[in-house]
C-alpha cells in the first residue's frame, strides 16, 4: 500500500525546510476510526529496542499487547524515520503506544502521523457508543468520528446524536429557534450545504453552495428557522481582498454587498464585515436592506471578531505594531466606541452575557473573565483548547480529545468525557 501511505502522510503530514538543515513535522490529529479502515495493520504495544539504519531510518521492535488489525506476531518491527522532526514515531523504550502499519515489501512501516494513544486505538475497533444524552441539545462539535462528522451533545457532554456523512465541516450555524443547524461542508466533489433537525441531526435537505472563484467561505448564518435561507461570506486570501455577503436560498443567490474585506462576524441584524486590506474599518451591513454604512476604525483583528448577544458589541484581539503581547479590544457599536487592554496571552474568546467577556488561552494558564469596562473580574485554570461558552459554561477539548467544562466566572475546570476520537475540529454553542 505504499500509494495509499505516501498520499495519506501527505494530507496530513507537512515537512518544512529552510535554508538551515532544521526540520519540522506537523500533523494533523488523525481519526483512529478512518485510520484502522484504511492501513494494513493497527496494534497497542510496548517498545523494547530501537536500532538506527542509518540515512534517517530506524527500526522500532514491540511487544504486541493487543492486536487490533493485520497479521502481527507477539513481537514486531516497525521501520520509520528516525526522528519525530521528519514524522519518524516518537516513542522511549518502555512506553506503551498505539500504532496504525503499512506493509510495503515484506516490511511493516509507520509514521509519527499514525502514532495514537493506545485508549483511542482500542476505541477504533469498537462501534461508535451508542447515545446517552438527555435534555436539549448545547453544543455542537465538528471533526470525524469514523462514519460522522458531527456530534449533538448535552451540557454534561453526553452524546445526544451523531451527524454522520462524509467530508469535513467548514463552517456551522444554528438556527432561529434551535430546531435545525446548517454545515457547509467540504467534499471531493465540491462544497455543499447540508440542513440537520435537532437534536437527532437527521439531514433534512443538501444543496451545493459553490463559491466564486478565488474564494472561500469565511463566515456562515443560518436566517431561517428551518434553514431555507442562509447567509454567506466569501473572500480572498490575497490582501487587499476581494469579499462579498450573498443570500442563499433554496431556488436561489443573490449578492447583498460586495467590496474589500477580509472577513465578517454575522449577527441576528447585522453583517460586520472588516473592510480594508487588514480589517480595520468595521462596516454594518443590513441584510433586508442592503444598506451599508461604515461603524468606524478598529483595531487590526488577528482572527475576527465574536459578538456579544444581540449584536450589540464586539471583541477581539490585536496584535500592536506586529509585537508579541496581544491586546484585547472591546467595540461599541452605538455610540461607537473601542476599549483595549494588554493580555499576557492570546486565546479563544467568548461572551458569556451582554456584559461578561471570557478570554480561554488553554495549556493551564489563567482563564480571564472581564467586565463592561474590559476588567478583569475573575481567572481560572483553563487547559483546554477549541473552547466555547455555552449556558455560562466555558467547554473546550484538553488532550486525546478529553472534553473539559468550568462554570463561570470562577470555574473550577473538570474533565466531562472522552470524545469519540481526537480529530476535533469546533465546539459551537446551541444558544
Amino acid at each position: 500500500m505504499r500509494l495509499f501511505l505516501a498520499g495519506t502522510v501527505a494530507a496530513v503530514a507537512v515537512v518544512a525546510t529552510t535554508a538551515t538543515p532544521a526540520h519540522a513535522c506537523s500533523c494533523a490529529m488523525p481519526d483512529p476510526r478512518s485510520l484502522l479502515a484504511q492501513t494494513d495493520g493497527a496494534f497497542v504495544g510496548r517498545v523494547v529496542a530501537r536500532r538506527d539504519l542509518g540515512d534517517g531510518r530506524a527500526i522500532f521492535t514491540l511487544r504486541v499487547e493487543r492486536r487490533v488489525k493485520g497479521a502481527i506476531g507477539s513481537t514486531v518491527d516497525v521501520e520509520s524515520a528516525s526522528n519525530g522532526a521528519a514524522c519518524g514515531v516518537e516513542t522511549t523504550v518502555g512506553e506503551r503506544i498505539g500504532l496504525f502499519l503499512e506493509r510495503d515489501a515484506g516490511r511493516w512501516k509507520s509514521s509519527l502521523c499514525w502514532q495514537v494513544s493506545p485508549e483511542d486505538l482500542l476505541a477504533a475497533a469498537q462501534p461508535l457508543p451508542p447515545p446517552n444524552g438527555r435534555g436539549p441539545t448545547t453544543l455542537l462539535v465538528t471533526g470525524r468520528f469514523g462514519p460522522a462528522r458531527l456530534l449533538a451533545l448535552d451540557a454534561l457532554g453526553r452524546t445526544l446524536a451523531y451527524g454522520r456523512g462524509a467530508g469535513s465541516v467548514l463552517h456551522l450555524s444554528v438556527c432561529p429557534e434551535r430546531r435545525r443547524t446548517v454545515e457547509v461542508v467540504y467534499l471531493t466533489v465540491g462544497v455543499r450545504v447540508a440542513v440537520r433537525a435537532l437534536p437527532s441531526l437527521r439531514i433534512v435537505r443538501q444543496q451545493p453552495a459553490s463559491t466564486p472563484p478565488g474564494t472561500s467561505v469565511t463566515s456562515l448564518r443560518c436566517e431561517a428557522a428551518d434553514g431555507s435561507r442562509l447567509l454567506l461570506f466569501h473572500a480572498t486570501s490575497d490582501r487587499p481582498a476581494s469579499a462579498l455577503l450573498e443570500r442563499l436560498t433554496r431556488t436561489r443567490r443573490a449578492v447583498l454587498w460586495r467590496g474589500s474585506a477580509i472577513g465578517a462576524t454575522l449577527t441576528e441584524r447585522t453583517a460586520f464585515v472588516l473592510g480594508g486590506a487588514r480589517g480595520t474599518r468595521l462596516l454594518a451591513v443590513d441584510p433586508q436592506t442592503r444598506a451599508a454604512r461604515t461603524v468606524g476604525r478598529i483595531p487590526p483583528p488577528s482572527n475576527g471578531l465574536v459578538a456579544a448577544p444581540g449584536g450589540s458589541e464586539l471583541a477581539g484581539l490585536t496584535y500592536p505594531d506586529g509585537g508579541e503581547r496581544p491586546v484585547l479590544f472591546r467595540v461599541r457599536v452605538a455610540p461607537f466606541a473601542v476599549a483595549t487592554r494588554e493580555t499576557p496571552e492570546s486565546g479563544d474568546l467568548a461572551f458569556v452575557d451582554r456584559r461578561r467577556l471570557v478570554l480561554l488561552p488553554g495549556g493551564g494558564r489563567r482563564g480571564r473573565v472581564f467586565g463592561a469596562t474590559l476588567s478583569v473580574v475573575s481567572t481560572f485554570g483553563w487547559s483546554a483548547y477549541r473552547s466555547t461558552v455555552a449556558t455560562s459554561t466555558a467547554y473546550g477539548v484538553g488532550a486525546g480529545g478529553h472534553l473539559h467544562a468550568a462554570p463561570l466566572p470562577s470555574g473550577p475546570e473538570r474533565v466531562l468525557r472522552r470524545l469519540p476520537g481526537p480529530s476535533v475540529g469546533a465546539i459551537v454553542p446551541v444558544r
